[in-house]
């Protein structure tokens, strides 16, 4: 077991980097943890959740049961049986793999997916959100008030892949750094099957358009009008 104290880069905090443990016992520090190789976590408090500040940054493997976490980032892998995020308001970046028999749960705050959910249900609450380009190989579930997030670039936009049924109502949220191109029409969510969704555009400027038998969701920006004054 190795642990050696670090500055966080999420919470601004000292923290622990943790490379290689079976950790048995209750933590009771505040700030990031870093994940660098094989943990199993055995007793649910030990990681900061809720009031004990800190986000987790798997880049190795993490395995548990049932835990709750702030923020989730790094590349790893996480497995285990239910895990939630966003417990403290913190938003998560995630592109490792994640592995669960039950869910993966988004409350609080924003999660942006690039990676993959190979195992288990995504469950995004009310004012919590979803965004990011990676892959979904169960179902998503959108609670009232839910979002999903959208951020364009370049004048694309990333579309969450989802191979089971996309449910729910959610509200499509669009940022983009600078002027987006009139004819911009992207796919932002794919699901394997016709969407019952319920999707408003919470973004001026933009509509929303099912497509392919209503298994995408497309923003498309809204043509700018010009006004000419002849006097």
């Amino acid at each position: 077991m190795s642990f050696d104290l670090t500055q966080g880069p999420s919470s601004g905090a000292a923290g622990f980097v943790i490379s290689g443990a079976d950790i048995v016992d209750e933590g009771a520090y505040t700030g990031d943890t870093w994940i660098q190789c094989i943990v199993n976590v055995n007793s649910t408090p030990f990681l900061p959740h809720g009031a004990r500040t800190g986000n987790t940054i798997v880049n190795g493997c993490l395995s548990f049961g049932t835990i709750a976490l702030n923020g989730l980032y790094g590349s790893g892998a996480v497995r285990g049986t239910s895990l939630t995020v966003g417990e403290d308001g913190s938003d998560s970046a995630f592109s490792g793999t994640a592995v669960l028999t039950s869910s993966l749960n988004i409350t609080n705050s924003t999660m942006i997916l690039d990676g993959s959910v190979t195992q288990g249900a995504v469950n995004v609450a009310a004012d919590a959100a979803i965004g990011g380009g990676g892959s979904i190989a169960s179902t998503l579930t959108f609670a009232e008030g839910a979002k999903l997030s959208v951020a364009i670039a370049g004048n694309a936009a990333p579309c969450l892949d989802v191979a089971g049924a996309v449910t729910g109502s959610a509200s499509v949220e669009i940022t983009a750094p600078r002027r987006v191109r009139d004819n911009f029409a992207s796919c932002i969510l794919r699901s394997g099957s016709a969407m019952p969704t319920t999707f408003t555009c919470a973004t001026k400027g933009y509509r929303l358009e099912l497509r392919e038998g209503d298994t995408e969701l497309w923003a498309v920006k809204k043509p700018e009008m010009t006004f000419i004054l002849i006097q």
